[in-house]
């Protein structure tokens, strides 16, 4: 008899467990390590299950497509914690902020000599 195709066995080390939102209009995406996800959903979890239980934290809709992918899939440049004098000049002098959970925007004031 076949063993089901569970998270636990699935998931290597350097992998993540990717959930991402189907919702119209949301399209956030969350990634959990192998223990995150074993944690969350239990070690007989399958896929299928998985999209079933999650929920959007986002928008709390329960339409959330689940993947797998390597870390090194995943992992891009790195993101910088500053951003320079230089940076923003480069920008000519524009600088916008979002937050991804909630999509809330800013604009800091880049002209002002304290920032710098």
């Amino acid at each position: 008899m076949a063993q089901p195709d569970t998270i636990a066995r699935r998931l290597t080390p350097t992998s993540r467990l990717v959930l991402e939102c189907t919702a119209p209009g949301c399209g956030a995406r969350f990634e959990a390590t192998r223990a995150q996800a074993i944690k969350r959903f239990g070690p007989t979890a399958t896929a299928y299950a998985v999209e079933n239980l999650a929920r959007c934290v986002s928008c709390g809709a329960n339409r959330i497509k689940a993947m797998i992918a390597d870390a090194r899939e995943l992992a891009g440049p790195k993101p910088r914690d500053r951003i320079t004098a230089a940076d923003v000049d480069a920008m000519n002098g524009q600088l916008a902020t979002n937050c991804a959970p909630c999509r809330v925007g800013s604009r800091p004031d880049v002209r002002n000599p304290a920032l710098r």
